[in-house]
């Protein structure tokens, strides 16, 4: 399927002024993570976010932004403080239009399996999502943006995906290695 979720001026115009207070210029390149996610082992260990985030700045020269909502604050200073370089962190700075305003200005989403996701496929923004116990097939990015889906059979979410809230080792996520995402 394909849809859109439609953005005015107004959304990118104070999107802009948002980044710009936070040290991203106008036509500055800039990557996005969305490292939340509605249950926690739909989310991809904060320490690889890091560790991406590093090997990215260093290779692709962005700044990286990370988003989420308020209650995802910690997680994103958590990611923050294991990086050498800082991302901007706006989690809960933006309304849901304010956020499609700035996915489409990034050059690449990467994103766990979470609402952003599908915001960012709206904007045509291309999106590496991280999935684990969820089945991509059914809540995978479907939108008009390019998209590459990370997933690893561990053995205990094949067909049909496990979907287990309380997973005491969350290993489908761990599976997933920084050096995966460097290559899609």
């Amino acid at each position: 399927r394909d849809y859109t979720l439609n953005v005015g001026k107004e959304d990118q115009t104070s999107v802009a002024a948002l980044l710009a207070e936070k040290g991203v210029q106008s036509g500055e390149p800039f990557l996005v993570f969305c490292p939340a996610g509605n249950w926690d082992q739909k989310r991809w260990p904060p320490e690889r976010f890091a560790a991406l985030g590093n090997e990215l700045i260093r290779r692709r020269r962005e700044k990286v932004v990370i988003t989420g909502e308020t209650r995802d604050i910690s997680l994103a200073e958590k990611i923050a403080s294991l990086m050498k370089e800082k991302p901007v962190i706006l989690c809960g700075k933006t309304s849901l239009k304010q956020l499609a305003a700035l996915l489409k200005g990034a050059t690449l989403v990467i994103s766990n399996d979470t609402g952003a996701m599908h915001v960012a496929q709206s904007q045509g923004v291309k999106v590496i999502a991280l999935f684990g116990p969820t089945d991509p097939y059914l809540t995978g990015p479907s939108g008009r943006g390019p998209k590459v889906i990370l997933r690893k059979e561990v053995g205990c979410n094949d067909d049909p995906p496990c979907y287990y809230v309380d997973c005491p080792d969350n290993i489908c996520m761990k599976a997933i290695q920084v050096e995966d995402v460097l290559d899609a």
